[in-house]
């Protein structure tokens, strides 16, 4: 037979001020682990001096290539008789021309907005546009 003796075992009470203390730290520790992991991922790569200088570097050219190309004639083709001409001179250029069209009215087809309870109750009609001569004013006789 075994001789194991069933008795029953007395709880301990841990006492409440260590279990506030214990749930303390705990709460501290797992705020701090999260400011320091916060602090590592937000943390920049650290880049050498040398590196900056040489991406500097190559900005610089690029800008002053692209500044060159904006500012000077230059053959696009050619073979073609293509020319690049300065940005400011395409604007004088592009300005001019515009002023010279006459106005009239748009080509592109105006489509009108339907809402869902407006479609279903009357037909779509193309919107007319206005013409130039209705909207320029009259002029008078001496």
């Amino acid at each position: 037979m075994s001789t194991t003796s069933s008795a029953p075992v007395k709880p301990t009470r841990v006492p409440v001020w260590k279990v506030v203390l214990g749930s303390l730290l705990g709460f501290i520790l797992i705020i701090a682990a999260g400011y320091v992991i916060k602090q590592y991922k937000n943390e920049p790569r650290v880049a050498d001096q040398k590196v900056i200088e040489e991406r500097l570097e190559r900005l610089s050219k690029l800008r002053e290539e692209e500044k060159l190309v904006v500012s000077t004639y230059q053959w696009e083709d050619k073979a073609t008789g293509v020319v690049r001409i300065p940005l400011e001179q395409a604007m004088v250029l592009t300005v001019e021309e515009l002023k010279a069209k006459p106005i009239r009215p748009s080509s592109v087809p105006v489509q009108p907005v339907l809402t869902p309870a407006s479609s279903a109750t009357t037909p779509a009609t193309p919107a007319t546009p206005a013409t130039p001569a209705a909207s320029s004013p009259a002029k008078k006789g001496n």
